[in-house]
Parts: C-alpha cells; sequence; structure tokens
C-alpha cells in the first residue's frame, strides 16, 4: 500500500526511503505552520492594546525579519556546511520554541507582568515569518540535495503532500476540538514539539544521506 502511495506520487521504488523521510519532514512542518500561525495570531489579537494598535507594526516586523533571516541563511550556507548549519538553525528555532510554549502555559505571566507578556506575545507573532522562512529553506535544500534534476521534476508535484495534509488535518482538529482541551498557548507549545520532529527527521537524513555530497547515501 505504502509503495502505491509512493508511486502515486511519482517515486520509484529505490527513492522510497528518501520519499518517506521528506514526507514526514514535511507533515511535521505542517503541524507547525498550522498550530503555530493560530496559536500566535489568537494569541496577538486578543491582547488588550496590542491587536487593534499593532497590528501593522507586527506584520511590517514579521515580514522585514522572514528577509533578514534569509539572508543571513544565504550568507551562513556560503560558510558552513548545509548538514550543519540545518541542524543548528533547527536547533535553535526547537529550543526558542519550547522556552516560548512553557513560558505561555507554565507561568501566569499575563497576571504578573502585563508588559513583558505583551512582548511575548508580540515576539511569538512576528516569529511566524522567519521561522517559517527557514523552514521551507531547510526543506527545500534538503530535497534539493536528495535528487538530481530528472527525480525532482518527477517527483516535486507530490514531495510536499505530507505538509499540506497536515496543515489541513491540524486546522480542522484546532476548529473540531472543544476548547476546555487546549488552549491557544498551549498551541505553541504542540508547534515546539513539531519542531522537535522536524529536527529528528532531519537528522536521521543527515545520518543515512550525505547532503553535501548531492545525497549519496553514507
Amino acid at each position: 500500500m505504502i509503495r502505491a502511495f509512493l508511486g502515486f506520487l511519482g517515486a520509484e521504488p529505490e527513492e522510497d526511503t528518501q520519499v518517506l523521510l521528506l514526507l514526514g519532514m514535511g507533515f511535521f512542518m505542517g503541524v507547525f505552520i498550522a498550530s503555530f500561525e493560530v496559536g500566535a495570531e489568537v494569541l496577538f489579537l486578543k491582547t488588550p492594546g496590542l491587536g487593534d494598535s499593532y497590528l501593522d507594526y507586527a506584520f511590517f516586523t514579521s515580514g522585514f525579519l522572514g528577509i533578514i533571516s534569509t539572508i543571513l541563511f544565504v550568507y551562513f550556507q556560503k560558510r558552513v556546511s548545509f548538514e550543519r548549519l540545518s541542524i543548528i538553525n533547527l536547533s535553535l528555532i526547537t529550543f526558542f520554541l519550547i522556552a516560548l510554549g512553557l513560558l505561555f502555559s507554565f507561568t501566569n505571566l499575563e497576571q504578573t507582568n502585563r508588559v513583558f507578556f505583551k512582548a511575548v506575545v508580540f515576539l511569538a507573532f512576528v516569529s511566524f515569518g522567519p521561522i517559517t522562512a527557514i523552514m521551507l529553506l531547510n526543506f527545500w535544500g534538503t530535497f534539493n540535495r536528495m535528487f538530481d534534476l530528472r527525480q525532482s521534476k518527477r517527483i516535486i508535484g507530490g514531495v510536499d503532500t505530507g505538509q499540506l495534509t497536515a496543515t489541513i488535518i491540524t486546522f480542522f482538529a484546532i476548529a473540531l476540538i472543544p476548547r476546555q482541551y487546549y488552549n491557544t498557548s498551549s498551541l505553541i507549545l504542540i508547534s515546539a514539539v513539531s519542531v522537535t520532529g522536524v529536527l529528528g527527521v532531519l537528522m536521521a537524513i543527515c545520518y543515512k544521506f550525505d547532503l553535501d555530497n548531492s545525497g549519496f547515501m553514507h
């Protein structure tokens, strides 16, 4: 059944492992995108003094940071191996999101220090752009190093299926699950767990394939 599905995506039998790993990486990315976007946006919009006053500044800052993060990624990519760069930046993103999730979920920050709480909510909202940009650069950079041009043309249409499927499922789950079983801040923690999944799959790919040598197996 799995082989039939991968064949439908355009993968040859010898490419099954690569495609499955990329589908897994994309799946965790999809969960991150949906959970973090909803969590950060709802927190921002429902926080008094933020959503009604700083929305335009937040969008500008998020876009600006996305451009800066892309420039930095390209800069360091010329000086550090792709495997090392990808693992480092995903590790930093994971630690950042875990800290953010724990801060929201297990502290009474909103009541104890509202100014700092607003600053953290603003940071969470504007960080979505740069984090997403870095993760997409990692994903497609990994894809381009695992397949040659001929393979890429055949597989590229189906390889991001995992990401799209996970994003859709997560959006539906957030809408359908009763609110008493989760809150918006817990979605940040879910996004941190999903990025940990992305990092784990990437490390498995790096262990099995040499991304700095056109994806050849170790």
